[in-house]
Order: C-alpha cells, then sequence, then structure tokens
C-alpha cells in the first residue's frame, strides 16, 4: 500500500510538474493577423481565442494580441504590411515574470486602450458545453505599448543619447513627379531633373504631412524645415549645381548642408479614390544625410478613410511612422557607436605639379616624413576607431601621387571643441580643417572645400 502511495506521489508531482512548465496560454493559443489600421499608433487585430464566457474570452484575447505585438509581430494581411515584433523574443524569457505580470494585469487593457468588439461577420461559437470561441477584434495602441518599453527600460529609447537627435521631412523623388515639381535640364549631354522644393514644400499633401510630422514628434527629435534651408538660400540659383570651382554639388546636398540634420525622412504619397471616400498610401524611407544611402525603408502604408483627401493622408502617414520609428532608434543608437560616415579626399593643386607630391620628403620638426603619413596620421588621431581600436576608413582606387581618396570614412558624431571646451556637433569640415592645419605646421597651404555633410575635399595649393 506504501509502494503505491508513493508511486501515486511521484505520478502526481511529475503531472504538477509539466503542468508548470506548460508556457502560459498566451503563448500557444490563437491565430493573429492585422485587421484594419487605426488611428494614431492603433491597430486592430483580429484574435481567435476561447474561454468559458464572452468575459473570459475577451481577456484571453486581450492577452494573446498583447503578447503578439510584443514578441511576435504580425504577418501581413487586408492590405496591412507586416510588422515586426517590438522586442526581441527572448527579452520574455530573461524578464519573464515581468512580463507575465504585465500581459495578465486586469489593469494593462486600459493602460493600452485594448477594446474588444466582434467581428463584423463571423460570429463567436460555441464548442462544448464549457467552451466558446471565435474571431474578436482587438485595438492595440503599440506607440503606447513602446513608449512604457521605453520608459521601464525594456527597449532602447533615444534617451540614452543625451540629446535630441535632428530629422527634416523632405518629399520624395515620385512624389516630386507624379505632382510635376520639376524642370528637367541637360547637363553634359544628359537631361537632369531639377526639383521645385519651393512649390513642393507648400502643397497641402506635403505640409499637413510636415506640420503633423513636427506636433507629435517635436517631443523626441529636434524638427528641422526645409522651407527654413530655402529661405536661407534664397538667392541661390538651385538649378545651377556648380560650386566656384566647379565641383558639383547636388541641390539635395546643399539643403542637407544647410539644414545639418542626423536624419532625412523621404515621404511618397499616392492618393486615389475608393468606393465611399479616399486612399492614401504613404512610403517614408530614411536617407542619412552624411553618406546620401538610404538606412530605413519602410513599408508603404495604406489607410482608407470616409474623410477627406488631407485627412486620410495624415492618418496614413502616422501609421507609416509608427512601422518605422523602432528602426528610427536603433539607427541613432547604433551610429552613435559607428560613427557618421562620409568621403575624404586630398589633392595637390596643378601647379605643384613636379614639385609636390604624396611621398615627396617633408620635415616635420625634428623627423622627416611625408604627406600620406601625414595624413595618415591625422585620420587616426580625428576618425571614429572600431573593434579593438581598427581605424574606420578606406583608401579607395583613386590614390596616386597627387590624388589620395578615402571612402566609409567614420568619424565621431560629437567631438569637444578645443576653443570653447563644449561638446559640439561633428562635420567632416572638421576632419579638413584637422588635415588644413597640420599641413600648415609644416609649411603647406590648403583650402578646405565642402561638397554636402559627407564628403570633404582638401585641395594643397601652395607649399611655402
Amino acid at each position: 500500500m506504501r509502494g503505491f502511495l508513493l508511486t501515486l506521489g511521484i505520478i502526481a508531482w511529475s503531472l504538477l510538474s509539466a503542468l508548470a512548465q506548460q508556457p502560459p496560454a498566451y503563448r500557444t493559443a490563437g491565430n493573429v493577423e492585422p485587421y484594419q489600421q487605426g488611428a494614431d499608433g492603433t491597430i486592430l487585430l483580429k484574435v481567435i481565442a476561447t474561454g468559458a464566457d464572452r468575459g473570459e474570452l475577451d481577456n484571453n484575447a486581450r492577452q494573446i494580441a498583447l503578447y503578439n505585438a510584443i514578441f511576435v509581430g504580425y504577418p501581413e494581411a487586408n492590405g496591412i504590411p507586416k510588422a515586426e515584433p517590438l522586442a526581441r523574443p527572448s527579452l520574455y524569457d530573461e524578464k519573464l515574470a515581468e512580463f507575465d505580470k504585465l500581459i495578465t494585469d486586469p489593469a494593462t487593457p486600459a493602460k493600452y486602450n485594448m477594446v474588444v468588439t466582434n467581428h463584423p461577420s463571423i460570429p463567436i461559437s460555441k464548442v462544448s458545453k464549457k467552451l466558446i470561441e471565435g474571431p474578436v477584434i482587438v485595438a492595440v495602441n503599440t506607440k503606447a505599448i513602446r513608449r512604457d518599453l521605453e520608459e521601464k527600460g525594456y527597449l532602447p529609447s533615444l534617451a540614452v543619447l543625451g540629446y535630441k537627435p535632428s530629422v527634416c521631412v523632405f518629399p520624395d523623388e515620385a512624389w516630386l513627379i507624379k505632382k510635376q515639381y520639376y524642370t528637367t535640364v541637360a547637363n553634359q549631354g544628359t537631361e537632369v531633373k531639377i526639383w521645385k522644393y519651393r512649390e513642393a514644400v507648400v502643397d497641402p499633401e506635403f505640409k499637413i504631412i510636415s506640420d503633423n510630422f513636427k506636433s507629435k514628434f517635436d517631443k523626441f527629435f529636434e524638427i528641422k524645415s526645409i522651407a527654413d534651408a530655402l529661405d536661407a538660400r534664397a538667392n541661390e540659383d538651385f538649378v545651377n549645381n556648380q560650386s566656384a570651382d566647379g565641383t558639383y554639388q547636388s541641390v539635395e546636398s546643399k539643403l542637407f548642408s544647410t539644414l545639418s540634420p542626423d536624419l532625412v525622412i523621404r515621404i511618397d504619397i499616392l492618393m486615389a479614390k475608393v468606393s465611399g471616400g479616399n486612399r492614401a498610401t504613404i512610403t517614408l524611407k530614411c536617407i542619412d544625410p552624411f553618406s546620401s544611402m538610404e538606412v530605413i525603408n519602410g513599408q508603404p502604408m495604406t489607410r482608407d478613410s470616409r474623410e477627406d483627401e488631407l485627412n486620410t493622408t495624415k492618418a496614413s502617414f502616422m501609421g507609416a511612422v509608427d512601422d518605422i520609428y523602432p528602426r528610427i532608434v536603433d539607427y541613432f543608437i547604433t551610429r552613435e557607436s559607428n560613427g557618421a560616415q562620409g568621403n575624404l579626399s586630398v589633392e595637390i593643386a596643378g601647379n605643384l605639379a613636379g614639385t609636390l607630391d604624396f611621398e615627396t620628403p617633408i620635415q616635420d620638426k625634428d623627423k622627416e616624413t611625408n604627406l600620406a603619413r601625414i595624413i595618415k596620421t591625422v585620420l587616426a588621431k580625428n576618425v571614429q576607431k572600431g573593434k579593438n581600436d581598427v581605424v574606420r576608413h578606406e583608401l579607395d582606387g583613386l590614390a596616386d601621387k597627387t590624388r589620395l581618396a578615402y571612402k566609409k570614412v567614420f568619424i565621431p558624431i560629437y567631438y569637444l571643441d578645443p576653443d570653447t571646451e563644449t561638446k559640439e556637433k561633428n562635420t567632416f569640415v572638421n576632419l579638413g580643417k584637422a588635415i588644413q592645419s597640420k599641413l600648415k605646421s609644416v609649411g603647406i597651404s590648403s583650402t578646405v572645400i565642402s561638397l554636402g555633410m559627407g564628403t570633404v575635399k582638401v585641395r594643397i595649393t601652395e607649399k611655402i
């Protein structure tokens, strides 16, 4: 008898242990897909859930929706693009107790505006005497969730930077073409489009988006206005992209240099009439103004509405921003450690041909060196360091005895100004000036030419 009871106890203990190790129902149950894009950071999710009664079913559906929004994401469905999870899935296991409490806390639904409504066409059904099942629509405010997780330290936040990064909203070329905001000019036998930014920035479609972005995100970013840059260069002929020394600099490059933003958000807007209202599709892509490279490519966000075109555009835009905002945060945090990427060239003016090149011996105080070694030393002191303090730049194939060209040069985002002893935003012109200063100390004159935020040229003009 004693042996029987012992065996029974072991079986019971094993069953309890197995049950204890089972993941919560919200991790395994349910089928989640986007149903409709809501307003101001809200997504409506279709969730299949079960429960003993309607109250339990709704509660289970909220928990499933919340867990999926944070740790799973959702697939593309109903014209809504796929969304990545707000947090990496492994974070749940690392902070299991905290997240289980968050997901199951009765106060959480009100905190995140998680309202449950009936599916408009599929009713809830009874699957057994004590169980009902069916799809319901759960509203989830992903913006509120993300902000809460950032404040708790579970997600990276812009606050870790210690400053507000600057952002500028630009019309995308695709939209400029659709709206015919351009002229065409001939440039060395090739037709080149010159964008009519002055007209584009006052277009109601673009203006409502740029104004709305400023009002919503002024707390997180320093918002820079393309209109201000146009006003600052009001007397400049943007059709002529040649600077005084004959070098090419695009209109966009000039505007970037004037504004000096940390990130440019380009906006493409596509409007269409649909049955019962309007459809707005917004696509956002983020450009690094230093390298002019596309660093974030957002999903097209479509919004159908019975409202007018401008309000439909506004709603679609906010959904598109919610999609890329986490990636913008990740971009800035990663850039802080990597530095800003750009290009540097150092060239010797033609009048010095035959008397000076990068291998010509030069006396630097008590030692003999040459221009190539001097520039290498300046770069080592002024560029961002990589892993194991490897200098982050590459000498490209355009190097010869009268020109050195460096690509993928990374500079620190901020530097300590030697005059004011304050932390200032860094530029590639600063790098050029550091080279210029060192060259001057060995009797060589030079000029520093900015070709945009991420490109600088140092031209050696005279050997004193």
